[in-house]
């Protein structure tokens, strides 16, 4: 199997389930899924649940705000689309500080969720945008790591961008001290839903390869509380403990190795 970034063969075994290319460093799953097993996973909730994200819904919303704001520095424009919305928080935090937003989820239930609090979200499919109209902002909170064709998907969004917009991504970083220090057991690694896993000079060059070029990249961090923090750990460690101090308290960090990227043609 060829990397989709280097075009490379050669590749090492580094857990279970997933690769990496020698050439360019990047993750990926020895065996894809198909198309329909994917959607599937999202609309039975074993992928991204709603529940998780009402859960987390006051840290997420602090979250966007912060890289509402961050946007707001690379691009002027208003019309925002936000791909992989789920319930649509961002939407709603987005809408708030005067852009024209809108979301799209793979997920129908997202689509019936988002009508009832008044968000425009459309159900559309990975390879397709059922818009005519360009946008200004194109977010993808932690969803290129999801997609069967990311460089396919990067060339199309592409072509819905206005002249002076941007694509704003967030996705795991496989190059952060975090996965080394982790090793296989970092949290990213989740083959039922984790694809492919950059790192910054691979995501760099993948940008690059569909004629985008890299205006910002750095750390990415989020919101979530003592509590969140700790059932994730413990999901993935299997660490209890009988008494949880502080479980309210809110944490803004990288806990598990992430990266922002911002592309313009």
């Amino acid at each position: 199997m060829a990397c989709i970034v280097c075009k490379g063969s050669e590749v090492k075994k580094i857990s279970e389930h997933y690769l990496e290319c020698k050439g360019c460093g990047l993750v990926f799953l020895e065996k894809m899924p198909s198309q329909a097993e994917l959607v599937s996973r999202y609309v039975s909730g074993q992928i991204s649940p709603i529940r998780y994200y009402e859960r987390t819904k006051v840290e997420d919303a602090r979250t966007f705000v912060r890289r509402l704001k961050l946007i707001k520095e690379f691009c002027d424009g208003k019309y925002l689309l936000d791909i992989g919305c789920n319930i649509g928080t961002l939407l709603e935090e987005a809408i708030k500080m005067g852009f024209v937003a809108r979301g799209i989820d793979v997920n129908f239930m997202c689509r019936e969720y988002g009508k009832l609090k008044g968000l425009k979200i459309d159900h559309a499919m990975s390879d397709t945008l059922p818009y005519q109209h360009p946008f200004d902002v194109i977010v993808m909170n932690e969803v290129l790591e999801h997609l069967i064709n990311p460089r396919e998907y990067l060339m199309m969004l592409k072509s819905h961008m206005s002249n002076n917009g941007i694509i704003f991504i967030t996705t795991p970083d496989a190059g952060s001290w975090l996965r080394g220090l982790f090793k296989n057991r970092w949290i990213p690694l989740k083959q039922d839903e984790h694809l492919y896993l950059f790192n910054r000079k691979n995501i760099i060059r993948l940008a690059e390869g569909v004629g985008l070029k890299v205006s910002f990249i750095g750390k990415s961090r989020r919101y979530r509380t003592f509590g969140n923090v700790y059932d994730k750990f413990r999901e993935v460690f299997g660490i209890n403990v009988s008494w949880l101090p502080f479980k309210k308290f809110q944490l803004n960090a990288d806990l598990v190795g992430e990266m922002v990227v911002i592309l313009r043609c």
